[in-house]
């Protein structure tokens, strides 16, 4: 039997977070995103969906996600986007997990709408909105009057907006100037006006460009751990209500606003990439991981400093250079952790193999180095069987100011 509260229906197994003399907190709107990447190539789209590799998210973390924020969070809106969420084959499920949740008054799908005419006419009953971005060239198959005709018939409000310009949001190196990362974080829409608000992966974000940080520095070999730094942990956290109300409030600026500009960029007309300019847009954030992104590339400088220093100094430098040896390796198993986070096991097992080269006696590197060899689908499969903090340590990401051991 399941129990009734404000805004929805909990199934029987759903822990309580909210005490019952609480209001939930209120929010404009949310958004999850269904899918990283995208079947269009907008130039500086700002959640890096023309450089992300292809990922979708899972039904039941999303299902999870949703029953413990309706807890203690009540919106608006709900928004299901992506990258282009009608690429996701489940689409369907999402939109019956939103309904079901009681999270939000409205349901809203953001679509570029070019696989309209392929959906099912179940999703146009299951949502309350939708939202169809129109880019200048892009041409859809289903026509503004047939839209029309279908909002009408499944009852849901249709909005066709014209999108003619982007500005420029995500930077590839951070600010140093922390009064104008204060500045660009009062003025951004993308956080206030706009609620653009994302539930990412078990963390709620205040924005959307912040969940995508860590993977679109990692395609320049960059490790930035932002998450528990710019989110809040939203499963077993008994505060999460608390926690929540607290971060809404913060006017600090979050660490992925030393790499972004907000809603101050300047504006550019909107383009389409072609392959070759799609190089030319990746070569600006760094070459894909798997090309360029060299594990090994401190550790050169490192040797080299180390020889010099054992050259001059002799026996006396020797443990300072070791130590900086091995602080590098430890660098390379956490970018192998946080690749296997991500699903890239090929750069992961470069990773360790690199980490292997420099602290040869490490067992776990080995065992990781196991890990990432078994293939993903059974990987998936036996993840479940391990303890939490094996599966952590072998799946990643690390977690911030950890050694890997």
């Amino acid at each position: 039997m399941s129990k009734q509260i404000a805004g929805g229906t909990l199934g029987p197994d759903l822990p309580t977070i909210l005490p019952k003399a609480l209001p939930k907190i209120v929010q404009k709107a949310a958004e999850y995103n269904l899918t990283e990447h995208c079947n269009l190539r907008c130039a500086g789209c700002s959640h890096s969906s023309e450089l992300l590799p292809k990922k979708f998210a899972e039904v039941k973390e999303f299902q999870r996600d949703l029953a413990v924020l309706s807890q203690v969070l009540h919106l608006n809106e709900l928004r299901l986007l992506g990258g282009e969420p009608l690429l996701h084959p489940d689409l369907l499920e999402y939109l019956r997990c939103a309904r079901a949740s009681g999270l939000a008054e409205e349901i809203t799908l953001t679509t570029n709408g070019l696989l309209l005419h392929r959906c099912d006419p179940a999703t146009f009953e299951l949502i309350d909105r939708l939202r169809v971005s129109l880019y200048p060239g892009v041409r859809l198959r289903v026509e503004e009057r047939e839209l029309e005709s279908l909002s009408r018939r499944h009852n849901f409000k249709l909005e066709l907006k014209r999108i003619d310009s982007f500005r420029v949001t995500t930077l590839n190196s951070r600010h140093r100037d922390a009064t104008l990362v204060r500045q660009i974080f009062r003025q951004c829409a993308l956080a206030h006006d706009w609620s653009c608000h994302t539930v990412h992966q078990g963390y709620y974000f205040k924005c959307s460009p912040a969940p995508f940080l860590q993977g679109r520095m990692a395609l320049r070999g960059e490790s930035v751990l932002n998450r528990d730094l710019d989110g809040v942990r939203i499963h077993d956290n008994p505060r999460l209500r608390e926690e929540l109300e607290a971060y809404l409030r913060d006017e600090e600026p979050l660490e992925a606003c030393y790499y972004c500009l907000g809603s101050s960029g300047r504006s550019f007309p909107h383009r389409q990439l072609n392959s070759k300019e799609l190089r030319e847009e990746i070569d600006r954030s760094g070459k894909p991981r798997d090309a360029s992104a060299d594990p090994q590339r401190h550790v050169r400088g490192y040797r080299a400093w180390a020889r010099l220093m054992r050259e001059r100094f002799s026996s006396r430098a020797r443990s300072l250079a070791d130590y900086a040896i091995d602080s590098i390796a430890h660098e390379q198993v956490a970018m192998g952790m946080m690749a296997m986070h991500e699903g890239d096991r090929r750069f992961a097992r470069r990773c360790y193999l690199r980490s292997i080269r420099n602290r040869p006696l490490k067992l776990k590197t080995y065992v990781r180095l196991a890990w990432a060899t078994v293939p993903a689908g059974i990987a998936r499969v036996l993840s479940p069987m391990l303890a939490p903090g094996l599966r952590r340590s072998l799946s990643g990401p690390p977690v911030m100011g950890e050694r890997p051991q």
